[in-house]
This record gives structure tokens, C-alpha cells and sequence, in this order.
């Protein structure tokens, strides 16, 4: 009987049919994507630790965040974005800043990156490009800044493409601002991003985190720090 009970066992497990329940792990051929809680909630999730002024506006996200940043001409979504991506790729991994509004070597954008001291690469014809071709380029990275998703036009169907091939890259995306203010481009970018920030008036406004209350700093002076 023993023999008999360990042969089928070996079967079930062997074909990843055996399913544990009652808050144990559930292991399925046809449907892995199934757990249980407890197996959910002991998962380590990875965040990244984010202090001083970056936890006070967005918290620790994941490590895969995706936050939208858009604003008007002139108020600081560039300057904003340099400072976020220059911070990260000290602290954490690698950033890269796709460039599409100013491509080449820009004068503009060359005096943000020597104003900063950013240390962050960048792709200076990332409009030129292709979906696939930036899956390549951006492979190896663990932040990406798009400069701008407007300018480089991509849908939001794209921008999950290149997350789906791309699982552990956070995503920074700077999009323009319509004449009342809000941004440019479909609402499923909203939906399904982490991280919402308003740039206004030299301020970022943080308006929606997975991560952290609504909160504001001023882009460029560090003193003012206060809730929103």
C-alpha cells in the first residue's frame, strides 16, 4: 500500500498536478498563476529604499515602478526628471535617459546634466528607434527616463510591451501638458502607473503613489519641503 501511495504521488507531483490547500502553496500545471495567501504574502517583494525628499514625495516603490511626470513648457519636468534619474543611479542601478524632444547633444539638456553632475547615460536619437530596438537598448538598465512619450509616440499597449520584456526596469515618463493642464495621451497610462507627478510653477506635485500620500517639493529648492 505504501509502494502503491508513493508511485502515485510521484505521478501527480512529476506532472505538477499535486495541490496543496488550506492556506499551504498551490501547485498547478494548468493554472500556476494560482497561489494561496500565505504563499502570497510571504513572497519578498523587492523595493527600493528611496530617502529624504524622494520617500517624502513618492515613498519606496517597487523595483518595476512606472511613474508618469507632466507639466506645461518651462516648469521643470526635464530638471524634475535629471534630479530622479541622477538619484537613482547612484543609489540603486544603472539609469538611462532616452532623449526625443532634445536629440543629439543638446545645449538645453547639457546644462541640466553639468548642473546636477549627473553621472546617468543617455540615448541622444531615441525617437529614431524602434520598439524592438529599444528593448535591446535598454536591456542591462534599472531605470528608464522617456523624454518625451508624446515625442517618441508611444501608445500604452507599447509601453506594457516594453515592460512585460523588460520585468525588473522602473520606467520614468515625462509626457506633455494640454492647455488646461492636464496630460497629453490615453488614460490607460494613468490606470495602470504607480507614480503620478505634476510639474507646476517650479513645484512637484505628487498626485497619486502606490507608495505614499499626496505631497510636494519645489523642484530646485530643497528647504521647502510641506504635505500637499
Amino acid at each position: 500500500q505504501l509502494k502503491s501511495l508513493n508511485k502515485s504521488l510521484g505521478t501527480m507531483v512529476g506532472n505538477r498536478e499535486l495541490i496543496k490547500r488550506h492556506g499551504k502553496v498551490t501547485i498547478s500545471q494548468n493554472h500556476p498563476e494560482v497561489v494561496s495567501s500565505e504563499y502570497y504574502r510571504n513572497q519578498d517583494v523587492k523595493s527600493l529604499k528611496f530617502d529624504g525628499k524622494w520617500k517624502y514625495l513618492v515613498g519606496q516603490p517597487s523595483e518595476n515602478f512606472f511613474a508618469m511626470v507632466y507639466g506645461v513648457r518651462g516648469n521643470g519636468k526635464s530638471t524634475f526628471c535629471i534630479q530622479l534619474a541622477d538619484y537613482v543611479d547612484r543609489s540603486f542601478g544603472k539609469a538611462i535617459y532616452l532623449s526625443s524632444e532634445q536629440p543629439g547633444i543638446n545645449k538645453a539638456l547639457q546644462d541640466l546634466t553639468r548642473e546636477f553632475n549627473t553621472k546617468f547615460d543617455l540615448h541622444t536619437r531615441a525617437n529614431k528607434i524602434s520598439i524592438e530596438e529599444t528593448i535591446e537598448v535598454i536591456k542591462g538598465y534599472s531605470f528608464v527616463v522617456v523624454d518625451s512619450i508624446n515625442h517618441i509616440k508611444w501608445s500604452a499597449d507599447d509601453l506594457e510591451r516594453i515592460r512585460e520584456k523588460c520585468p525588473k526596469t522602473a520606467f520614468i515618463c515625462i509626457f506633455q501638458a494640454t492647455k488646461e493642464g492636464n496630460f497629453k495621451g490615453s488614460e490607460d497610462f494613468a490606470h495602470n502607473c504607480d507614480i503620478i507627478v505634476e510639474c507646476k510653477g517650479m513645484v512637484a506635485h505628487q498626485t497619486k503613489s502606490r507608495f505614499a500620500q499626496s505631497a510636494y517639493i519645489p523642484i530646485r529648492d530643497e528647504a521647502d519641503i510641506r504635505e500637499f
